[in-house]
Order: structure tokens, then C-alpha cells, then sequence
């Protein structure tokens, strides 16, 4: 892509930055996205440990069974 001499074309000037969305909103947006992504991290975990715990019960009782 050639850009003319003299042009003031500027790669960002048709996305994020301009517009409607303030820096605040823009802040707003990404700390919600990363507490969103945090509380899943710890749902997943807790799901994990708990199906952990149950495959574990589940190997005791078959030993027990045996």
C-alpha cells in the first residue's frame, strides 16, 4: 500500500480508537473481560477438583468391592 505524500493516513483511524468508545469505556471493558475470564478460571477449577474427588471416591469403592 503507497501512501501519498503529504497524506495524513493513519492505520488506526477507522477502528478502536475513534468513534464513540472513550478511553474509560475502553478500561471499563477490558476489566470486566479479564474478571469474566477470572471467575471462569475458577469455576473450571473448582469443576476439576471435584471431578478429581469423585473419580477418586469412585476407585476407592471399586477396591473395596474387589
Amino acid at each position: 500500500m503507497t501512501i501519498p505524500s503529504g497524506s495524513s493516513y493513519s492505520p488506526y483511524s477507522g477502528g478502536f480508537g475513534s468513534g464513540s468508545m472513550s478511553a474509560q469505556d475502553a478500561d471499563a471493558g477490558l476489566e470486566a473481560s479479564e474478571a469474566k475470564k477470572r471467575a471462569d478460571g475458577v469455576k473450571n477449577a473448582f469443576k476439576a477438583a471435584e471431578n478429581a474427588n469423585t473419580s477418586g471416591i469412585k476407585s476407592a469403592v471399586d477396591a473395596l468391592r474387589l
